[in-house]
């Protein structure tokens, strides 16, 4: 996404499970979106073990787990373990600290821009009924995103390039304060893609916290055990109390919920 992340050279080997485990994910999450409801359910393993067909209606006390629940963890572990490869690559080639910090937080706002808009062109989000001109609509807010998030090549001149990074922030200004969805109101923070959010907030932290504790093994495993023991005090519903208190604050809900 963007130059934030710079390509790896062809002399620098990937990892290739972890993009074929990465691309798995990707397509298993693209079959569970399309999953059908109704009288036209599929077998209950197909589903959220926790949103059974066919009410689809979320149970917290449903014991279970299937295919569908792992996928999105199978995405997530593959951007935990890319930190160090991407991260220690740049940090071998001299890249400071502070600069790697920088890149950190502009992917992080890239993603949760990426949250808000990717939920406000879509179809069903503009209309109750979408109309062929609805999903023209839909479409012309995709290819906005194009100039914003493609990487540009290097050889391109700077002035180009910016250029280009300012037409598309503009068309994506321009969308967001001329539509229109049910009911009359335009845009709100409130309206975005969770998935994205939260890809956006361990992009963030679990990024910072890498580049903080890669030489203290034992301080990041302490950081994941007071972050099971907060899950765990808040499963299946609140305990109240000032761990609940803390699991639920934030100051932006829109972008960010620990």
């Amino acid at each position: 996404m963007s130059e934030t992340a710079s390509c790896p050279k062809p002399n620098e080997a990937r990892a290739y499970p972890l993009d074929a485990l990465r691309g798995l994910a990707i397509l298993a999450m693209l079959l569970a979106s399309q999953m059908p409801s109704g009288v036209n359910s599929l077998p209950s393993w197909m589903y959220h073990a926790q949103v059974p067909p066919p009410a689809q209606q979320f149970m917290p006390d449903l014991p279970g787990i299937t295919w569908v629940d792992l996928v999105f963890p199978f995405f997530l572990f593959s951007m935990g373990a890319a930190f160090p490869l991407a991260l220690g690559r740049r940090l071998r080639a001299g890249v400071s600290e502070w600069s790697l910090a920088g890149g950190i937080f502009k992917r992080g706002f890239l993603l949760g821009f990426f949250a808000l808009f990717v939920d406000a062109i879509r179809p069903d989000v503009l209309s109750k009924h979408p109309s062929a001109g609805t999903w023209l609509l839909g479409l012309a807010g995709f290819l906005i995103l194009f100039p914003i998030l493609a990487r540009l090549p290097e050889a391109w001149k700077p002035s180009l390039r910016w250029t280009i990074r300012l037409a598309g922030w503009a068309g994506a200004a321009l969308f967001l304060a001329l539509a229109r969805y049910p009911g009359g109101g335009g845009f709100s923070l409130r309206r975005s893609d969770i998935i994205i959010i939260v890809l956006a907030n361990m992009a963030v932290f679990g990024g910072l916290i890498w580049l903080v504790t890669r030489d203290h093994l034992l301080a990041r495993l302490g950081i994941i055990g007071l972050l099971l023991a907060m899950r765990l005090c808040n499963m299946p519903l609140p305990l109240g109390g000032w761990v609940s208190d803390y699991w639920d604050f934030s100051p932006a809900p829109w972008i960010y919920k620990l």
